[in-house]
């Protein structure tokens, strides 16, 4: 699978990147299925630097227009999309919307921009997405935890609030688009990913 990725700078996701270790241990297996980045489309075929370039120039004009020279993406709250008919990305819902794109490569762009903090398949209740995300949940966006987490964890988790996840919202204006290539290996929640080139989108 081909992806347009938008991908923040290391030093604006610190706290994301510790959280890891303690998500895989938790028994969320997909922590280090997928980089801390957030799929915009998926692609037929890879986009140029230019296009890179030209893709970044419109992403930074949406937040101009928004919230000024200074504005940054945010995230709120956590929510999830689906990446493949298997697996959703969970992780925060950024306040972006993809920008336009060669409609000849571009298979598919994402209903929501989430950052992703792991991946999780396609098949819990419902009750778990809402009562983690806070939101009415969509069949298309019910996963929220692997099956490996005991029940008594479930019961117990208020994951908006303590670990394994952090609380709070993020926000941040450095950030870059690349392209991004993942393909399974096999296991369960077993990829592997590799990110283009970063471009930066600048001020």
């Amino acid at each position: 699978m081909r992806l347009l990725v938008l991908v923040p700078h290391r030093d604006a996701v610190t706290e994301l990147r510790r959280e890891k270790p303690q998500l895989f241990s938790e028994g969320f297996l997909g922590a280090y299925s997928f980089p801390l980045a957030a799929p915009l489309a998926a692609l037929s075929a890879p986009l140029s630097i230019d296009a890179l370039k030209d893709a970044a120039k419109l992403v930074r004009r949406q937040l101009r227009e928004t919230g000024g020279t200074d504005a940054k993406i945010t995230g709120e709250r956590r929510d999830t999309v689906p990446l493949c008919d298997e697996y959703s990305i969970l992780g925060y819902a950024l306040s972006l919307a993809p920008p336009p794109l060669n409609d000849a490569i571009v298979l598919q762009y994402f209903s929501k921009i989430v950052l992703c903090e792991t991946l999780v398949p396609v098949s819990c209740p419902q009750h778990l997405a809402k009562s983690f995300c806070g939101f009415k949940p969509h069949p298309e966006s019910a996963a929220i935890i692997t099956q490996s987490v005991s029940d008594r964890t479930l019961a117990e988790w208020d994951p908006l609030s303590s670990p394994p996840f952090s609380a709070g919202k993020i926000s941040f204006r450095a950030a870059a688009l690349a392209n991004m290539v993942i393909r399974p290996l096999g296991p369960k929640l077993s990829f592997e990913w590799k990110v283009g080139a970063l471009v930066w989108l600048g001020r």
